[in-house]
C-alpha cells in the first residue's frame, strides 16, 4: 500500500505495480482503478487529475506524478496514454476522429469475459477487435452527471456482468497470448506513419475547404494511407473503410519556380494567398481556372438540358440551406435552385467570377478584400492594371470600378504554369465528385451536403524545385 500524504482522505491506494494490460484503454485504467479502491469516478478523477485527458494528451509530468502515486512503471504508463498504434500520427493524411465517442463505449464481447478493454476497440478506423477478430459492439452511457463518470460507469457495468474475475485478471498472458492481427496491425500503422510524416516534411501548402466541402472521410484516409504504405490483406477486414484504391500524381516544376516563390515568401505572401488571388481575378485566357471552368460548366448544363429536377435547394433558419422535394412540373415559369443550378454556382465561386455568383453585399465586401490584395500583390510585382482601369492618384484602382477585370497576371511569372495546374487539378476533382453526386440522385438517392474528397491537390518542396501532387481515386 502507498501513502499519498497529499491528500488526507485517502491515505492509501489498492494497486501494484505492472498492473496495467498492454494496449489497455484509459477507460478500462480508471474503471479498474475504481472498483480496486471502492470509490466513485468523480473521487478518482480528483485523486489522480485526470478527467481532463480524455481530451487532451497527459504531459510528462502527469504520467510521472501517476507513477510516483501508484507505484506503476512508468513505461507501462506511457504506452496506456500515449498509445502505440494510432493513426493521428500521420498529420493530415489521418482518419477523422469519432465526434460521437464521448457518448458512448465500444467493447468486444470475447475481450470482456477476459475483463479487458483495449484503446483500439473505440478508434474510428476499426470495426473490429484485432485480438479475437469479432465485431464491436457500441452501447450508450447511459445514467446521470459528467460523461467521463458515466462512460467509466458503463465499462464497470459491462466486465462486472461478463467477467467474475474483473477487476482483477487471470496472469495466464492475455492479451498478448492470443494476437491475433494486433501485431500485423501495429507494423503496419508503423510504416503508415512514417511515410506520412516523410510526405508531410516537404509539404508547403494543401487544397483547402471550400464553403460546400465536407469533413475528410474515413474511405479517404485510409485509401490513401493504403497507397503511401501497403496494407497486409489479412488486417484488411478489420478497417471501418478499407477506402478503395488511391493513385497520386506528381508534376515537377522548376528551381527557377520555387525561387520565386521564396521571394514572394518574405514580402509575406504565402502560396495560399497568391494562389487565391489568382484564381479571383477570373483570368479568362485559354488554360486559366476561369476557361477550364467554363468548359466543365458547359458540359453540366448540357447534362442538365430541360430541367426535371425534383429537389430544391431553399433556405431556412439560421442561414442553413436544405434540400426540399419539388414537382417541377407544378412550378410553372419560377426559377429555383436545382441540385445542377448549385453545382454551376459553386464552381463559380471556387474557380470562375466570384463576383457573378455573390450576392450584392456579399460581392462588395469581397471586392473590398480583392483590392487590398491587389495593392500587395501589384507592389510584389506579380500583376499589372489593364488599360482602361481607374486608378487613385497613387496608382492603386479605384473601388468604383468592376475590379476583377482590371488585374493581369504576369504571363512570364514563373509561378503562371504552377497556378494554372493546381487550379486545373481542382476543378477536375471537384467536377468527378460533382457528377458522381449528380448520378446518385438521377438513381432515386436524396440529396445531401457533399463531402468531397479533401486535400487532394498538394504542393511539396523537392531537391531541385517543386513538385505538385494530385490524390485520385480509381473508380470501376
Amino acid at each position: 500500500m502507498l501513502r499519498e500524504v497529499d491528500v488526507p482522505t485517502y491515505p492509501s491506494v489498492n494497486w501494484w505495480p505492472n498492473n496495467v494490460r498492454p494496449y489497455e484503454s484509459e477507460l478500462s485504467f480508471l474503471a479498474r482503478f475504481c472498483a480496486l479502491n471502492c470509490i466513485p469516478p468523480r473521487t478518482c478523477f480528483d485523486f489522480l487529475k485526470m478527467e481532463s485527458w480524455s481530451y487532451f494528451p497527459p504531459s510528462e509530468g502527469d504520467i510521472a506524478r501517476v507513477s510516483s502515486l501508484l507505484r506503476e512503471d512508468r513505461a507501462r504508463l506511457l504506452q496506456l496514454f500515449q498509445h502505440a498504434v494510432d493513426l493521428q500520427e500521420c498529420g493530415s493524411y489521418a482518419p477523422p476522429r469519432e465526434r460521437e465517442k464521448g457518448w458512448s463505449v465500444r467493447y468486444c464481447p470475447a475481450c470482456v469475459r477476459h475483463g479487458y478493454h483495449s484503446y483500439l476497440h473505440e478508434v474510428s478506423w476499426l470495426s473490429k477487435c484485432p485480438i479475437h477478430m469479432t465485431d464491436l459492439i457500441r452501447v450508450s452511457a447511459i445514467g446521470s452527471g459528467k460523461m467521463a463518470a458515466r462512460r467509466v460507469l458503463t465499462l464497470k457495468r459491462l466486465m462486472q456482468e461478463h467477467c467474475a474475475s474483473w477487476p482483477d485478471y487471470a496472469r495466464d498472458g492475455f492479451p498478448t497470448r492470443e494476437p491475433g492481427a494486433l501485431q500485423v496491425l501495429a507494423s503496419w500503422v508503423r510504416d503508415a506513419c512514417e511515410a506520412a510524416q516523410k510526405m508531410k516534411r516537404g509539404e508547403r501548402w494543401r487544397s483547402g475547404e471550400s464553403t460546400h466541402l465536407g469533413h475528410l472521410s474515413m474511405a479517404q484516409a485510409i485509401g490513401q494511407l493504403r497507397a503511401l504504405a501497403p496494407m497486409p490483406t489479412e488486417i484488411e477486414p478489420l478497417f471501418t473503410e478499407c477506402g478503395g484504391t488511391w493513385v497520386a500524381h506528381r508534376e515537377h516544376f522548376s528551381s527557377v519556380a520555387k525561387r520565386e516563390l521564396e521571394r514572394l515568401n518574405a514580402r509575406g505572401l504565402s502560396f495560399d494567398s497568391l494562389f487565391r488571388f489568382y484564381k479571383d481575378t477570373g483570368e479568362t485566357s485559354d488554360g486559366s481556372p476561369a476557361w477550364y471552368c467554363k468548359t466543365v460548366q458547359q458540359g453540366i448544363k448540357e447534362r442538365h438540358g430541360t430541367c426535371r429536377c425534383q429537389w430544391e435547394h431553399v433556405k431556412g433558419p439560421f442561414s442553413e440551406f436544405y434540400w426540399v422535394k419539388v414537382v417541377a412540373e407544378e412550378l410553372g415559369p419560377l426559377s429555383f435552385q436545382c441540385p445542377f443550378e448549385v453545382a454551376l454556382t459553386e464552381l463559380e465561386l471556387d474557380w470562375g467570377r466570384r463576383g457573378r455568383a455573390l450576392s450584392a453585399r456579399l460581392a462588395q465586401r469581397d471586392m473590398y478584400r480583392f483590392l487590398e490584395k491587389s495593392r500587395a500583390m501589384r507592389d510584389a510585382g506579380v500583376l499589372s492594371y489593364k488599360a482602361g482601369a481607374s486608378l487613385s492618384p497613387d496608382g492603386y484602382l479605384y473601388a468604383m470600378q468592376d475590379v476583377w477585370p482590371c488585374c493581369e497576371w504576369d504571363q512570364d511569372s514563373p509561378l503562371l504554369d504552377l497556378f494554372r495546374t493546381a487550379a486545373r487539378w481542382e476543378i477536375e476533382c471537384a467536377h468527378s465528385a460533382i457528377t458522381r453526386w449528380l448520378d446518385n440522385i438521377d438513381q432515386g438517392i436524396e440529396p445531401f451536403r457533399r463531402d468531397d474528397p479533401l486535400y487532394c491537390v498538394r504542393l511539396y518542396d523537392d531537391d531541385d524545385g517543386l513538385s505538385l501532387v494530385r490524390w485520385s481515386k480509381v473508380h470501376a
